[in-house]
């Protein structure tokens, strides 16, 4: 129920990048943009609490990009400079929710292409995925050269629920709030008939809506998409063994704690 800082912060990211790529002659503009976006986000942030909670995925930017073969999030250093800009060392605390990478990119996938019909492709997806990965590693890196003084908590999907540290966060029993709200919550990873729906929609030039694209996706039945469907076993496997390696790896970063299902390890 809080008001929605998410557009001022994205328009703060989109005017940092804006400004980097200038002459100096018109940075002054951008500049004043910032302010006036650092102004609107100010004002969001409740006085009398001493937290500001943040859930924001788009932070990062677009996970991939078919240009950028093995480049997960291409954008996020200087996305997370822009966030680094605007809080600077107000910022304590950061949980990043990390995913084995064949169900995270086709999840990504499903995703883009139903609810803005830009996915890559499931042969480009399994493309993109043959080359050298780098993935939540440079990500991880990343959070800690820009914020060397804050508390990085990594939440490896599979081994926690998301409810449970939204709890621990906020004091919000996620469950019970969900059932309690009159909206009906979808699985919104898409079925091949969900797609195909969305697909005729498109190439009929009817514009979809957000709220058309949950219709159809909470009404449309049959299989959904299978990991071993769309990677080569060979990509699949080494894509697996490359992220249970970089868990084993993160543990050992000083200012990096892994959450489990209300314990850190």
């Amino acid at each position: 129920m809080r008001p929605d800082h998410r557009r001022v912060l994205n328009d703060y990211i989109k005017n940092f990048s804006r400004m980097n790529k200038k002459s100096s002659f018109f940075k002054f503009l951008y500049r004043y943009k910032l302010k006036t976006s650092f102004d609107r986000f100010v004002e969001f942030v409740n006085p009398a609490s001493p937290e500001l909670i943040v859930s924001d995925e788009n932070i990062l930017g677009q996970a991939i990009k078919i240009e950028k073969p093995g480049v997960l999030y291409p954008d996020a250093v200087r996305n997370l400079l822009a966030v680094s800009a605007l809080l600077g060392p107000n910022l304590k605390n950061i949980y990043l929710s990390v995913r084995p990478y064949p169900e995270f990119l086709l999840s990504y996938e499903l995703m883009r292409e139903a609810y803005f019909g830009r996915g890559l492709g499931f042969d480009q997806l399994n493309r993109w995925a043959e080359a050298d990965v780098k993935g939540w590693t440079p990500l991880v890196e990343s959070l800690v050269r820009v914020f060397p003084e804050a508390k990085i908590e990594l939440w490896p999907y599979g081994n926690f629920r998301v409810s449970d540290g939204l709890s621990r966060l906020t004091g919000i029993d996620a469950g019970k709030n969900r059932d309690k709200s009159a909206r009906k919550h979808i699985n919104s990873a898409p079925t091949e008939e969900a797609l195909e729906r969305l697909q005729a929609k498109r190439k009929s030039r009817k514009k979809v809506t957000k709220a058309q694209v949950d219709k159809i996706l909470s009404e449309s039945g049959g299989e959904k998409f299978r990991v071993d469907r769309v990677f080569d076993e060979s990509v699949s496997r080494k894509l697996t063994d490359q992220y249970n390696r970089e868990l084993g790896e993160f543990g050992k970063i000083s200012n990096i704690e892994i959450f489990t299902s209300g314990s850190t390890v």
